[in-house]
């Protein structure tokens, strides 16, 4: 099993983040291998990182931001679901501080704040900064696999991520 850890570059990274990086635990029995690109807009970085995982056969593709620190074993636990998708639960960075992860409404798009720390939640929307994806996702959904949009359907600044 192989496993990319990608990670889109933006700016300048922080300390903390260095280190959660540093400190992060590997999957035993697994290849682990880390990439990050910078110099693009996200989603065409994001896109780099994913057809780099399928060209190269990983199993697995781990997105970790720049901003986004992950607990020590948050990887591992992440592994540890068995799904094609699976998100670490952080917050946004801007106030107010709410979880990055919402359910589509008929009319709305409706951020999720009613939750347990360790709680798996079925969403319709997340964010990619600590985002697991199999192959078998990577495979079923065609380029662009992410894409920036100005608005999405509900007139909203939105990145629309397809995956």
């Amino acid at each position: 099993m192989k496993l990319l850890i990608g990670i889109p570059i933006r700016g300048t990274v922080t300390t903390d983040w260095a280190l959660s990086l540093a400190t992060l635990a590997k999957p035993s029995g697994m290849t682990v291998d880390m990439r990050q690109i910078h110099g693009a807009p996200i989603d065409h970085m994001r896109n780099d990182l994913v057809r780099a995982a399928i060209l190269e056969g990983y199993d697995y593709l781990f997105m970790n931001d720049d901003d986004t620190c992950v607990p020590e074993r948050g990887l591992i636990q992440l592994l540890s679901r068995k799904l094609d998708v699976v998100s670490g639960l952080y917050a946004r960075r801007y106030l107010p501080i709410e979880p990055v992860m919402y359910v589509e409404t008929e009319t709305h798009r409706e951020r999720i704040t009613d939750y347990a720390i360790g709680e798996l939640l079925t969403v319709d929307y997340t964010g990619v900064g600590c985002l697991l994806l199999s192959k078998k996702v990577l495979a079923a959904v065609s380029y662009p696999w992410f894409k920036w949009t100005a608005h999405d359907k509900i007139g909203r600044a939105s990145c629309r991520e397809r995956v």
